[in-house]
Formats: C-alpha cells, structure tokens, sequence
C-alpha cells in the first residue's frame, strides 16, 4: 500500500508540474487546430496513426473527430502554437498595456486559459484598467470594481445552485426541490403499501399497510394517491383512499374526494366519499355539484343528485328542479363494416389481416372498383348526433328529501312550487 501511495504522489507532482508548465507557456498542453475552408475549426490532437490521405483523425474532449483534407485550410500544430506563444510572450513589454496587448493576441487564437490569465496580470500591474476590468466580468460601483458574484449580491441577488436568483424565487425553488424529493418518497411508500393491500392471505400485512398509508397527511401525496389506488388501483384500494383522504386537510382532497363522488364504480365507495365531504365546511362543494347537474354526463347529473342529498343545503332546491330532466348528447359514428352492412343488408368485413410465407402481416382491403364507390351511397348509415332525454330518480330523490314535497318529474309543478314558496317567503318577511 506504501508504494502505490508514493506512485501516486508522484504522478500528482508530474501532473502539477505539467500544469505549471502550461501556465508559464511551454505550451505543452495546446491543443493542434484545425482549420476549415468554410470557417469552422476543429481542437484536439491529431491522430497521425489513423490518419490518411483524404481524411484526418484528431482527439477532442468530445471523443475522435474526423475532417476531410479537402475541406482543411490550414492547420496549426501545438508545436507552431508554442512556437508563437513563447515568442510574442517573450516579446511583451512588463507592462500593463503589454500585458493587456497579449491577452488579446492569445483571445484572437482561442487560447482562453492564457487569455484570463494575462487579464488578471493586467489588473495585478494596474487594479483600476477599465478594459481588463471589464474583460473580467468586473463592474464599478461607486468607484469600486466589483467581481460578478459581488455585484449580484449587491443587487440583492442569492446563489442557488450555481444560478443567481431573487431571495423569494430561491425560497420557492428550495420549496419545489422539497416537493420534490417529498413525492419521490411518497411514491415509494404508496407502491409498497399498495402490494400489501393485495396480499389478502395476510390480514396483518394488509392492515398494516393501511396504517402506513393512513399516516399520509400531506397534500403533495395526493396525486400519487389518486393515479395509484385510484385510477390503477382495485375497488378495495379506493376504499382505503377514501379513508386516506379523510384525513388529508385542504381543498386538494375535497376535490379529490368530489371525484370519486362522481366517476368511481363502486356505489360504497362513492357513498363513503360523500360522507367524507359531509363533514367538511367547503362553499365551493354545493357549487361543484350544482355544476354536475348540468353535465352531459348522466351518471355524474344522477350522482350530483345523491350528494347534493346528503349536504342537506335547501339553497340548492332550484338547480335540482331542473336536473330533474335532462337532455343529453352523444354522437354516433358507424363502423366502416356497419356502412357496409348498410349497403348490403349483411355484415361484411372491410379488410383481411393475411400473414404471408415470410412471416410478414399484412391487412387487404377487400373492397375493389364498384364496391368501395358503394360505401359513400345515400342510404349508408351516417355519423349522427343523439339526443336523449334522461328522467333523473336520483334528483328527485334529493328534492323530496330536501323539500318533503313531491311533484314526480313534472318541472313546472316544481317550478309554481318555487314561487309560491318565495313569494310567501317575502311576504312573512314584509310584515310588521
């Protein structure tokens, strides 16, 4: 072990000798260059052992380049950039304009490195050189020359990794990154309990995998929640979910549990749901399932109608009356076999799926000529829109339960009903 430590020790020392060199301007370190007839320039180290007549290998930082001689003109070899490097350097005056002068003859031959390195020897000669200053990235501030990271800072600026950003978009960033790292956990935590809800043959298992997911109280988790034991998740883990979101605080789980109110499968479920909203003090819930009255959808009008039940809120009587019947629209688009069921009186198949010696699947169009033509006749079926008239139980439900009255689903009944009742309602109010 203590001879490889001092093997290692001394290719550290070769290595900072190396670069020592470089920086005192032997040059050893520059890369050949390049040149292309249409003003490109390729860096790297010339391959000469693969390297032909017409094409030219070098060594870039970004793997092996290839070059066509045709379209070289002209090529600089580090022993050339050497060569002028050490010859201008040891013709430059001590000075700060010499200094200066070089820094920019070496930024003229993308020779970076020295280019900052001479800038900052301008400024050890002469630390108020606007040019070199600037060059630097410097700027001045009541007559003081400030480096980039001063200046930003000055300006009220903080760094975040490697950006400089406004203290509050620093604290929203650090907050996102949290939320982040949060909902990596959390996904986690849900798969590995979701794979014990499902081990049903060990009771322990499943129920400790609900305690686990019932300690989830944050609203970042719910998402994860939803797509995971909601959208991708059996009938028994949205019941679980239900409960989860229970005991999540805030608006995202109210809308959360909306959701399941209206589209899950399960009448428990959704039962469970509204039960779960029941106890919650939210304006925006009897809004929400107002608005579901109006849906195309009819299972969410018919669903709207048994939550808006349970709430108990008799501001809501009026949208009921007219959820109680509903028009609903959806389109119907024949099957190309059903247009030509339509034509021919029997159902025929439009292609053939036929899989050929090679192996290869291929789809015939078995129509040719005059029957194809056929399929756009008058008396093809076309895409059409339907409308169906829905009488929603579920609706009048609700109505009877909120307002002990019962005028079936005759809406202008329930509509005189209304304005008897407002209007003796504003009569008891103007009496003395």
């Amino acid at each position: 072990m203590g001879r490889g430590f001092t093997l290692l020790q001394k290719r550290y020392r070769l290595g900072t000798f190396a670069i020592i060199g470089w920086f005192l301007g032997n040059g050893e370190l520059v890369s050949d260059v390049v040149h292309k007839k249409d003003g490109g320039r390729v860096e790297g180290e010339i391959v000469e052992s693969k390297s032909n007549d017409t094409t030219l290998f070098l060594k870039t930082s970004f793997g092996t380049a290839q070059v066509a001689r045709d379209d070289i003109a002209r090529i600089e070899t580090s022993a050339s950039f050497n060569a002028d490097y050490v010859q201008q350097k040891n013709s430059t005056p001590p000075t700060a304009d010499g200094e200066y002068e070089l820094a920019l003859w070496c930024l003229e031959r993308k020779l970076m490195t020295e280019y900052r390195l001479h800038l900052n020897q301008v400024i050890e000669r002469d630390v108020d050189h606007p040019q070199a200053r600037k060059r630097l990235g410097y700027v001045q501030r009541d007559g003081k020359w400030l480096s980039e990271d001063e200046a930003r800072s000055a300006d009220g600026y903080v760094k975040f990794r490697g950006k400089w950003v406004l203290p509050q978009e620093r604290a929203q960033l650090e907050a996102d990154r949290s939320k982040d790292s949060r909902r990596q956990d959390y996904g986690r935590k849900i798969r590995l309990a979701q794979k014990g809800l499902h081990q049903t043959d060990k009771p322990d298992r499943v129920e400790s995998a609900i305690e686990d997911l019932l300690e989830i109280t944050d609203t970042v988790a719910i998402p994860l929640l939803m797509n995971l034991l909601g959208k991708k998740g059996t009938e028994g883990d949205r019941e679980v979910l239900v409960r989860v979101l229970r005991g999540i605080d805030g608006d995202e789980s109210t809308v959360a549990l909306v959701t399941l109110c209206l589209e899950d499968s399960s009448a428990s479920n959704r039962d469970d749901s509204i039960d779960a909203l029941a106890a919650r003090n939210s304006p925006a819930l009897l809004g929400r399932f107002v608005k579901e009255l109006k849906s195309n959808d009819n299972n969410h009008v018919r669903r709207a109608g048994v939550a808006l039940r349970t709430l108990g809120d008799k501001s809501v009587v009026p949208a009921l009356v007219e959820g109680l019947v509903t028009r609903h629209e959806r389109v119907y688009d024949p099957s190309f076999e059903e247009k030509l069921a339509g034509i021919t009186g029997t159902s025929v198949k439009a292609t053939q799926t036929e899989i050929l010696p090679d192996g290869t699947m291929i789809r015939r169009n078995l129509l040719q000529g005059q029957n194809a033509q056929q399929a756009f006749a008058p008396n093809v079926p076309q895409r059409q829109v339907i409308v169906e008239t829905k009488q929603n139980e579920e609706v009048l439900d609700s109505l009877i339960s909120l307002t002990q009255e019962n005028f079936g689903y005759d809406q202008e009944a329930w509509r005189h009903w209304l304005a008897r009742e407002y209007r003796d309602e504003a009569a008891g109010q103007a009496k003395p």
